[in-house]
């Protein structure tokens, strides 16, 4: 609108070992954002809209503040049916829209949106083209994603950060696939980790039956892969 600007407010940089993000629709979180910006809009004629981002428990906090003088361009029946489907909205992703309190002059809103912690997959594959491609498939998804190139780097990884899934190729140098599957479903410390071969090999029954808990067989579409890794995550 004009005369009034639009200020961005966000936090440092956190730590990539508290890493968390969004379980959320990021189209339905542009949106709600988008509504709550135009409503706020709509109240003034002219001033700043400041969009404060913040972390709190575990919650990211957005918090849009409208300070200038209002004139709202709207009827009061019209911002009560926007405020009501911008509540929908956040409803249907598990997150709160609250306004501000005690804000003499200004008009404004906190989003609290739920997070949950990043997990993360370990990638095993000695092609570098294969795991850049992976981690695309997960960049905007809540997955943390280590991507290795060997067997012995990979045992040592699963062991230490205990991912929630391991993606592992059967056609590895030094040790193939086939015996890093076995020392990963044999040691006490990742047995529990369930294993995704993916492979250019026909042998889905075989890396089943020896403790794999599914196979994909390449080229693994993006669909096909992300929805082994859900699957498993729900189990």
């Amino acid at each position: 609108a004009n005369g009034i600007r639009l200020t961005l407010e966000a936090p440092h940089r956190a730590s990539p070992h508290d890493a968390l993000t969004l379980p959320m629709d990021r189209t339905m979180v542009r949106q709600i954002l988008l509504g709550v910006l135009s409503y706020l809009g709509e109240q003034l004629v002219e001033g700043e809209i400041v969009v404060r981002v913040r972390t709190e428990d575990q919650q990211q906090i957005v918090e849009m503040v409208g300070t200038g003088q209002q004139t709202p361009t709207t009827t009061v029946h019209q911002r009560e049916e926007q405020l009501a489907t911008l509540h929908e909205l956040a409803e249907l992703q598990s997150a709160q829209l609250e306004p501000l309190a005690g804000m003499a002059g200004n008009v404004g809103f906190c989003l609290r949106l739920p997070r949950v912690p990043r997990r993360t997959v370990l990638l095993v594959d000695d092609n570098s083209d294969i795991l850049e491609l992976y981690q695309r498939y997960l960049l905007q998804r809540y997955y943390q994603s280590v991507p290795v190139q060997s067997g012995g780097e990979a045992l040592r990884l699963a062991s230490q950060l205990q991912p929630q899934v391991i993606v592992l190729d059967l056609m590895l140098p030094e040790q193939d696939g086939w015996e890093i599957l076995q020392r990963l479903t044999n040691h006490p410390d990742t047995h529990q980790i369930p294993v995704v071969i993916c492979s250019i090999l026909r042998a889905r029954q075989l890396a089943l039956a020896l403790g794999a808990a599914a196979f994909l067989e390449k080229p693994v579409e993006e669909m096909d892969f992300l929805g082994v890794l859900d699957t498993l995550m729900a189990g």
